[in-house]
């Protein structure tokens, strides 16, 4: 399949599409639930060759679907919209840089009676847009990374491997630490 005539974003979206057309044949007899999610990023870019990164809080909004295969077990595909990145800053100047991204994680969660419990699995990811916010004392600079480094400094397409719990409150709503790798 040739995919240079089209954007990235829309490669994952049929992906996301395939996978919920596979679940919903795969799990014909099981529950399906459908929501909307949103939280906070923690991120920072980690690396023996990467000094002075510092973390940043940024967010990610999106949608799921819960398609239960036996009483305490679950896939959860979704297609969210995230921010991640860096900061480093010394004592002349201070970079933010800000990644955007289209997730398209897929877990496979394991809860008690309670709703508690973990997750793991693959996460597929398109890189939108980058940019670095600098500042010099009291100026502030916008500069997008494209015209700097046309993103050739990144991948434009990451898949990887997340784990992690999930705490229910109520039945209303979820609680999700996740770590990415």
């Amino acid at each position: 399949m040739r995919t240079d005539n089209h954007p990235r974003y829309l490669i994952l979206l049929r992906i996301f599409l395939l996978i919920l057309l596979f679940f919903k044949y795969y799990t014909f007899l099981a529950q399906i639930d459908i929501g909307v999610r949103g939280g906070l990023n923690l991120s920072s870019y980690i690396g023996s060759d990467i000094e002075g990164s510092n973390s940043i809080f940024a967010y990610h909004a999106g949608i799921y679907s819960m398609l239960y295969t036996v009483e305490a077990c679950y896939w959860q595909p979704e297609a969210l919209f995230s921010v991640k990145g860096s900061r480093y800053d010394d004592d002349f100047v201070d970079v933010v840089q800000k990644l955007y991204y289209i997730d398209i994680p897929v877990t496979y969660h394991y809860t008690n009676e309670n709703g508690n419990g973990i997750l793991l699995g693959p996460q597929f990811s398109t890189l939108l847009k980058a940019t670095n916010e600098i500042r010099y004392g009291d100026a502030n600079a916008n500069i997008p990374i494209i015209k700097i480094y046309e993103l050739d400094a990144f991948r434009k397409i990451d898949v990887g491997i997340i784990a992690g719990f999930v705490i229910n409150l109520e039945d209303v709503f979820n609680i999700e630490g996740r770590v990415g790798l």
